[in-house]
């Protein structure tokens, strides 16, 4: 059926970790989805930072783009954007507060093509312990040609992740 989502992976966090990887992307989806569902940090204030991985490892180098928007109920909203930085910080200042979780969508793009840019678009929406709502979307790519096959999620200055599920889909064709 055209339009339908296959499961290709997940990750579910069982016992603190300090990183997750989402891997199995090829090129046999042209677009994927990974659904990320009730995120927690076992640490205060902390951002969850993503890369995307070449042959299971995470791509570091500083040739990642972004732009971003975040809507926050009680307080300004704010836009940022980046040139040739190193990570993505895609839920920023999180913690190990009681129900306070993140989750969201992102849709990968030309992953599997390795003579073109791999870019995501991000829909992510957060809960503070305060009960402020906060919602980011935006997008960033990683200017380098090469095939990408998968993410890995970690914290900011190695905390762990307490909870959270990651579902990757392929698109059918």
């Amino acid at each position: 059926m055209s339009g339908s989502l296959i499961k290709i992976n997940d990750a579910t966090v069982s016992s603190a970790v300090s990183s997750i990887t989402i891997s199995g992307i090829t090129n046999d989806y042209s677009v994927y989805q990974l659904f990320i569902e009730d995120v927690q940090c076992a640490a205060d204030d902390k951002n969850l930072i993503v890369h995307l991985t070449v042959s299971g490892t995470a791509d570091e180098d500083s040739n990642y783009d972004s732009a971003f928007t975040q809507v926050k109920v009680g307080s300004d909203d704010s836009t940022s954007s980046d040139a040739n930085s190193s990570s993505l910080t895609i839920a920023p200042s999180l913690s190990d507060a009681t129900y306070e979780t993140t989750q969201g969508i992102l849709h990968l793009f030309s992953f599997g093509d390795s003579s073109t840019y791999s870019y995501v678009t991000v829909e992510m929406n957060t809960i503070l312990n305060n009960s402020e709502m906060r919602g980011m979307q935006g997008a960033f790519i990683l200017t380098e040609a090469q095939a990408n096959d998968g993410l890995r999620f970690t914290w900011e200055s190695g905390s762990n992740f307490s909870s959270g599920k990651f579902t990757l889909y392929g698109l059918n064709k």
